[in-house]
């Protein structure tokens, strides 16, 4: 007799194989495998430039485990950039380390535990190998879900030989231990109104070294159609991260948005204290309708004792007549001065085999520039096959040479 299957227990997804290979004129050749499903993540990549030698990197993802190629997420990423906009406090619990990609990672790391465990981290350089002795390890507390997380860590900082000057004294290594805790909440879903707040706050310790202390609060509502998005950090002076790095001592940015009806703006605001004060207001407007999608941006930065004032004007163009085809433009001025004008266009055609074309030029008071860039590829449900031939960055006019063009060849194979 079969059995049912309970309705609460719902099937597992089957694992899942990748397989990437590249070629590239320029960055060499690449292989690349994933094998995923819903609680495994397993990626490993070998990659080699010519002459160069062979890098290999390997991150891998069970139940209650993180090892290899990784990130500081949640309340590890604040420690590591009280100010930082690359990551957010907000909905975010569980381990400290995050997975990341094999031939980028910025550190090694490896993580035990869900809702509570102990981690260890060290930075690698930029081309795949250990970094600094930086070493970090840990502890930390964060249920799925919960309201609350704490983290405890220490972390090595290497000494100094000082310079030339005796006010440049040499300084010994150290070690420096940090103490975290966030906490979040959120309104109950209501008709037309929502909102969410987290806030956290750090505290470190050098032995030997000044102790110092940062702080962040992010808030998010949003009503009818408005919305609002803010997050602001403080930091004191003598701030330093397990990575050797200051932090601003205030930060700001906020952002307000209105949409309706296809039609949507955006009002920003950024507040910055590090060595001088900086400001940095940003408008942008899109408009979605029948003629198609535009959108129109424009920043400026007011000049400061250390600063000229910087304005930048951006606008982005794809006409429903002629959906395959985007229109953008670039401007930039510092100090009353034009420094950059870009205009660029961008052609997308085919489904199946698709093709894709790139173009831009460039005016500066260094001359002016041009690049671009060309792929076919064949798309099926299985895998993918893309050659492309593109310029390396901008060129000058009259500059053109086989080394600026870079040919590359890329193919996925998807095994279930």
């Amino acid at each position: 007799m079969a059995i049912a299957r309970s309705e609460a227990s719902p099937p597992r997804s089957a694992l899942s194989l990748c397989l990437t290979a590249a070629a590239s004129t320029i960055d060499g050749a690449e292989a690349e495998a994933r094998l995923r499903s819903d609680e495994v993540d397993i990626r490993a990549l070998v990659a080699g430039v010519g002459g160069e030698g062979v890098e290999a990197g390997f991150a891998a993802s069970f139940p209650y485990v993180r090892l290899g190629a990784t990130r500081p997420a949640g309340l590890a990423a604040f420690v590591y950039g009280p100010a930082s906009a690359a990551f957010q406090l907000l909905g975010r619990s569980g381990s400290p380390l995050a997975l990341d990609g094999p031939g980028d990672a910025a550190y090694l790391g490896a993580s035990l535990g869900e809702d509570f465990g102990i981690f260890a981290a060290t930075p690698l350089s930029g081309d795949g190998t250990l970094g600094e002795p930086r070493e970090a390890f840990g502890a930390w507390l964060s249920p799925r879900g919960g309201r609350v997380s704490a983290l405890a860590m220490a972390c090595g900082e290497p000494g100094r030989a000082g310079g030339p000057s005796w006010y440049d004294a040499p300084e010994p290594p150290s070690r420096r231990a940090f103490a975290a805790v966030s906490a979040q909440t959120a309104s109950v879903p209501a008709a037309g109104s929502v909102w969410a707040i987290a806030a956290a706050a750090v505290g470190s310790a050098g032995f030997p070294g000044p102790d110092a202390a940062a702080g962040r609060l992010e808030a998010r509502a949003s009503s009818g159609r408005f919305r609002l998005e803010a997050i602001g950090s403080v930091a004191s002076g003598s701030w330093t991260d397990p990575d050797g790095a200051a932090a601003p001592r205030i930060r700001l940015d906020s952002d307000v948005r209105y949409s309706s009806r296809g039609f949507a703006s955006t009002l920003g605001y950024r507040y910055t204290v590090a060595e001088s004060a900086l400001s940095r207001y940003a408008v942008s407007a899109e408009m979605v309708n029948r003629l198609g999608f535009s959108r129109v941006g424009a920043s400026m930065t007011p000049a400061t004792d250390a600063d000229a004032a910087v304005v930048e004007l951006d606008t982005r163009l794809r006409p429903a007549m002629a959906r395959w085809l985007t229109l953008s433009s670039s401007w930039r001025a510092v100090g009353g001065e034009a420094t950059r004008l870009d205009a660029l266009a961008s052609i997308r055609l085919g489904d199946a085999i698709r093709a894709a074309l790139d173009c831009g030029g460039r005016l500066s008071p260094d001359g002016s520039f041009a690049k671009g860039s060309v792929s076919v590829s064949r798309v099926g449900p299985r895998g993918s096959l893309c050659c492309s031939v593109r310029s390396v960055g901008w060129i000058a006019s009259g500059d053109f040479s086989d080394e600026s063009v870079e040919y590359a060849v890329r193919a996925t194979a998807m095994l279930k």
